[in-house]
């Protein structure tokens, strides 16, 4: 007898529509899987017969053939195992197949018939909604994160003989109601336990404000790494969207529920220096999301950033422009994006005292330019704000007022007004996202600010694109001002994030 299933497989984070036909039919016994099937795929036979005789069925003694279908696209993860299984029980007879086209079913089976979690249960979801599947079968372990794709029915099960039973009872599932509110997240660390480097955190505020990269060049124990870990706590709140988009990629990756982060919180990830290139941006037979699409819609923070490989680094330049990077295997391009606000820290030298007032630099002139050559000119040409940070002294640190005055509350309130003025003046994107065209129309100067501009580019010499980046940022510091034109002060002070001597000199 034939029977069909519906399921799904993903591609990147794309999840697409795929049929499971399965026929038993006089033969040798044993199961041949057509239609374009993975390893993982192929692997699930012996599964499949295990869990199925181990729910108390009969395992039929003839020849199976499943046909996954569309044929050309490629199958590929465990989540079919249960749709197989209950394609088998269909042809057996064991379950009605009259009931199959109204369900969606994905999961994977252990020996003894339990039906376990499996990553990307979001863009599978996704692509039976668009599909116009009416219930999903779904592992009862993704149930929690399922709820976050609204308008499509939801029908846990936690075993093969649970799923045959939904079937046959035509059992309706639960609407999933989708994202119903965001909490407000206390993460424990607050810029105000900082004491000193004021004018890194108005520089980080200015970063945040307009998503603009940012590069802090500093010696050991000066606060770059604390300070970029505060950034979460004063970033703006997350929207429905952006909380879809970032569990969508986490889903994909299988690190929404495997690495605890809580839902709305703006992702944060600082990768090792010695990450492999496809652990940073992605890649690999089957391609799944790196750090660079972790952190869409959060915070890329790259510690020691000169200890990278160069090639890594350069391999950055293209997704930090396009915000979405593209994969392509056999021909297919697997689309992933990566939005985000990418901070780098750095020491001046390998031992990191280079122009220390107290410490002697211990580096040869050599060591030092081989140090500062691992960022390279045209990534550097990227990077919207680089500032210089100094050692904080004892006065600073041993101060008896208690808190920092400039505190993540005081800084997200900053923020928020600046993110607020521009979208009254009909900017509804940060202004690191401009296009050349939009440049032009809202970085308008004044004769003042030409002047200086022209100055500024000839004597620093500006490429077309940092001279766009300076406006951008100049806009943004204007924004916060409240300011709907751009003055000469803006002008300076974001012309002073482009003058980082440490770095540039490599």
């Amino acid at each position: 007898m034939l029977s069909k299933v519906y399921t799904g497989v993903m591609n990147g984070i794309e999840g697409y529509s795929v049929g499971v036909e399965t026929d038993i039919s006089s033969g040798l016994p044993g199961m041949n899987v057509v239609g374009l099937a993975s390893t993982t795929v192929m692997e699930s036979r012996q599964r499949i017969r295990s869990a199925i005789v181990n729910s108390g069925y009969e395992y039929p003694r003839r020849k199976i053939t499943v046909n996954l279908t569309p044929a050309d696209l490629r199958k590929n993860g465990s989540g079919l195992d249960l749709p197989i299984a209950v394609g088998v029980l269909a042809s057996s007879l064991y379950i009605d197949a009259r009931n199959l086209d109204r369900y969606g079913i994905v999961g994977e089976l252990s020996l003894d018939g339990k039906v376990k979690g499996i990553s990307g249960i979001l863009p599978l979801l996704a692509g039976f909604k668009d599909k116009g599947i009416e219930t999903a079968v779904i592992p009862y372990d993704n149930y929690e994160e399922a709820k976050l794709i609204e308008g499509i029915k939801l029908y846990p099960v936690k075993s093969l003989v649970d799923c045959a039973d939904a079937i046959n009872s035509r059992r309706e599932g639960d609407m999933a109601d989708g994202l119903t509110s965001v909490s407000n997240y206390d993460y424990g660390i607050d810029y105000g336990d900082i004491h000193g480097q004021e004018h890194a955190k108005r520089a980080i505020c200015i970063a945040v404000t307009g998503r603009h990269g940012m590069l802090m060049v500093g010696p050991p124990g000066c606060g770059k790494t604390m300070l970029a870990r505060r950034i979460p706590t004063i970033m703006p709140k997350m929207n429905k969207d952006e909380i879809l988009e970032t569990a969508i990629i986490y889903s994909a990756a299988g690190e929404e529920t495997r690495r605890g982060r809580r839902l709305g919180e703006r992702p944060f990830r600082s990768p090792h220096s010695t990450i492999s290139k496809a652990g940073l941006v992605g890649g690999g037979m089957y391609p799944v999301p790196g750090e660079i699409s972790l952190a869409h819609n959060g915070v890329l923070f790259l510690d020691e950033v000169c200890e990278f490989h160069r090639d890594n680094l350069d391999s950055l330049r293209t997704p930090v422009e396009d915000g979405r990077i593209v994969h392509f295997r056999s021909g297919a391009p697997y689309v992933f994006p990566c939005n985000f606000l990418m901070v780098m820290a750095s020491n001046p030298c390998p031992c990191g005292y280079s122009g220390d007032p107290v410490k002697l630099c211990k580096c040869s002139q050599a060591q030092r330019d081989k140090y500062r050559r691992r960022l390279s000119g045209p990534m550097i040409d990227r990077i919207d704000i680089r500032i210089n940070m100094e050692r904080v002294e004892y006065e600073e640190l041993a101060t008896t007022g208690g808190d920092s005055t400039v505190n993540s509350s005081v800084m997200r309130s900053d923020i928020e007004k600046g993110l607020a003025f521009a979208k009254d003046m009909g900017r509804n994107k940060p202004n690191g996202d401009l296009s050349d065209s939009e440049v032009r129309l809202y970085c308008r100067l004044g004769p003042e600010e030409e002047m200086l501009m022209g100055k500024a580019y000839s004597e620093l010499g500006l490429s077309p694109r940092s001279y766009n980046k300076v406006l951008k940022v100049a806009r943004t510091i204007a924004d916060i001002d409240q300011m709907e034109k751009i003055k000469v002060n803006h002008l300076a002070e974001a012309l002073s994030y482009r003058m980082l001597s440490d770095i540039n000199e490599g």
